[in-house]
C-alpha cells in the first residue's frame, strides 16, 4: 500500500517539470490586460529547439516516506535528457499564449503578466488533472537563439493537502536550425 501511495504521489508531482494550480485564485489584472500583455510578446522562431532545466532548489513534504528524495531525482535526470521541439510557422503564432495557458500539460489561469523589452514575468496558477495543485512563478528573457527562463514551482495535491512540494528551475532553450521535416 504505501508503495502504491508513493507511485500515486510521484506521478502526480513529475508531470510537471513547472507545474501550477487553478480554481478559486482571483488574478491581478483582467483578461483583457493579459491578452495586451500576450501580444507584447515575441512569438518563437520556428525551427527545432532543444530545452535544458537545471533544478536550483528543492523541498517535499508531508508525501509518503522516500517519496521527496525520489522526486528530487526524477526531476534531476528529467532536466539532462532534455526536451527537442519542432516549432512550425503556424504554432509560433499561438506558443507564448498556450505556454501559458495549458504550462507543462496543465490548466492555467495567468494571474499576473508583465512585459518587458520582449521577456516577461508571469504568476500562474494551474490544475493538473492528476491532482497537483500549484502556483508558477516565471522569468523569461527577450527571445533570441537562447532563451533562459526560471520558475518557482509551490504546490500540492487536492487527493493529500499535507504533500507540499517546492522547487525552482533554470531553463535554457536553444534554437538548432531547421526542423527534420523541413
Amino acid at each position: 500500500m504505501r508503495d502504491k501511495k508513493m507511485r500515486h504521489f510521484m506521478s502526480s508531482v513529475l508531470l510537471l517539470p513547472v507545474l501550477a494550480g487553478c480554481g478559486a485564485a482571483v488574478p491581478e489584472q483582467t483578461p483583457e490586460q493579459i491578452r495586451a500583455e500576450i501580444a507584447k510578446i515575441p512569438p518563437p522562431r520556428p525551427g527545432l529547439w532543444e530545452a535544458h532545466f537545471t533544478l536550483t532548489e528543492f523541498s517535499a513534504s508531508g508525501g509518503p516516506e522516500g517519496a521527496d528524495e525520489r522526486m528530487r531525482r526524477e526531476l534531476e535526470a528529467r532536466g539532462r535528457l532534455g526536451q527537442v521541439t519542432c516549432v512550425t510557422p503556424e504554432s509560433a503564432k499561438s506558443a507564448v499564449e498556450e505556454g501559458l495557458v495549458r504550462y507543462d500539460g496543465a490548466f492555467c489561469q495567468v494571474q499576473s503578466l508583465r512585459v518587458k523589452d520582449g521577456g516577461y514575468d508571469a504568476t500562474l496558477a494551474c490544475e493538473h488533472d492528476n491532482g497537483v495543485v500549484a502556483t508558477v512563478e516565471l522569468g523569461e528573457a527577450p527571445p533570441g537563439d537562447t532563451v533562459r527562463s526560471t520558475a518557482r514551482v509551490t504546490g500540492t495535491l487536492k487527493s493529500n493537502p499535507d504533500a507540499r512540494f517546492t522547487y525552482a528551475a533554470e531553463q535554457t532553450d536553444k534554437f538548432k536550425g531547421k526542423c527534420p521535416t523541413e
